[in-house]
């Protein structure tokens, strides 16, 4: 499983052309984790998954923790502040993508591409807030909270502004049928 989510980011990172310091287009890696969680809810029976939003303002805190690190930290999930980024999320263990991904009640989140200085490879980051909001059992979007509604493939979406994100999935073919496969 953890292979093939990365397989995926990876096509997607070669898609778009991502450069040194710049984010990862930020609609496709929103499309991309909600599609994620959209299998993982159905996989799971987990009934009030949330479809998380993209709030750019939380790039600057990831970027912030690589400074830490020199640009080149090691895979890892921090916690602080009611925020989890995932560090080098490519090199990371299954346990703590299922950790990222399995968290129903967060509702933003951020990428960030940045390359190590040490070594030129790419390091894929993600942050998303934390809600201690525990997984209800049932069909996806069936017990969403009182501020969602049922929406894309079962995430419970804000009442206001929800995207079609099921219409532009078929933009990315090959990339597209890849992450329909990664919970199958």
């Amino acid at each position: 499983m953890m292979k093939l989510v990365l397989v995926g980011l990876l096509l997607v990172h070669s898609t778009y052309g991502i450069h040194k310091k710049q984010t990862i287009g930020r609609e496709t890696c929103l499309e991309v984790i909600n599609h994620v969680r959209a299998n993982y809810a159905k996989e799971h029976g987990i009934a009030n998954m949330n479809e998380l939003g993209y709030d750019k303002k939380l790039e600057e805190k990831v970027e912030n923790l690589l400074r830490n690190y020199d640009g080149c930290p090691q895979p890892s999930i921090i916690s602080q502040n009611r925020f989890d980024t995932f560090l080098d999320m490519e090199n990371g263990e299954k346990s703590d993508l299922i950790k990222f991904i399995s968290g129903s009640g967060s509702s933003m989140m951020a990428c960030v591409q940045s390359v190590c200085s040490k070594t030129g490879k790419p390091v894929f980051s993600i942050i998303t807030d934390v809600n201690s909001t525990p997984a209800i059992k049932g069909s996806p979007g069936a017990k969403c909270p009182s501020n969602r509604i049922a929406g894309y493939k079962g995430l419970c979406a804000q009442k206001t502004g929800h995207k079609g994100y099921a219409r532009k999935i078929g933009v990315f073919g090959g990339v597209g049928r890849v992450i329909e496969g990664w919970f199958d």
